[in-house]
């Protein structure tokens, strides 16, 4: 038995064992960021065809089971794709400044506060990263995502509500900025680039 395994004699032991692992283990971090990268992707190409199929078409039926409404359907996984997008530069940020402050988390008994943080930009800082103005109105406007929409039909008070219907025109700059384009805006990629030059690990 390999000698860190030799003092785990209860499901307690190991229960302990784990959770201090996947605090401080940066490539599950970093799997899971990549694992949302990708669905947001997926996602967001579904959205892109669709819409480009339900517009081109002079058909407008929306009884279900039509393929008119399978593809009306599919428009509206714009949300869900940004939302997988905030929560993947979420863990790939987090991932980062469990790197630098690996050996402080080896006995931690809880999570520390700024990794139940979802507000992305203060994660950014935290790990200084030098963001170009792109990347931080981009980060700014996923962390709606990551604290609300996508997740509930409705933020924690109305002024949260009304500043985002007010701002809605930028809130969807991943289709405004690409219409009928099946890749990234540049911000996003390059922000990318920068997050795996950080982490040491090919995730390009």
């Amino acid at each position: 038995m390999l000698k860190e395994f030799e003092n785990l004699k209860t499901l307690e032991d190991w229960g302990k064992h784990q959770f201090n692992a996947n605090l401080s283990a940066v490539f599950g971090w970093g799997m899971l960021g990549e694992q949302h990268f990708l669905v947001s992707k997926v996602l967001l190409m579904e959205c892109w065809m669709a819409k480009n199929e339900y517009y081109s078409s002079d058909i407008r039926e929306f009884e279900y089971g039509t393929r008119e409404f399978e593809l009306l359907q599919k428009t509206y996984f714009y949300e869900p794709a940004t939302l997988f997008l905030a929560l993947s530069f979420e863990n790939f940020l987090k991932g980062i400044w469990v790197k630098e402050n690996e050996t402080t988390l080896i006995k931690s008994d809880s999570i520390p506060n700024l990794l139940k943080t979802h507000y992305l930009n203060k994660l950014a800082r935290e790990c200084t990263l030098n963001l170009s103005k792109e990347e931080e109105e981009m980060l700014k406007l996923l962390a709606i995502f990551s604290t609300w929409r996508g997740r509930y039909n409705l933020p924690l008070n109305k002024k949260k509500n009304v500043n985002f219907w007010e701002g809605k025109f930028q809130v969807d700059f991943l289709i405004r900025k690409y219409p009928g384009d099946f890749g990234f805006p540049d911000e996003v990629k390059s922000l990318r680039m920068k997050i795996s030059e950080r982490l040491n690990r090919n995730l390009l």
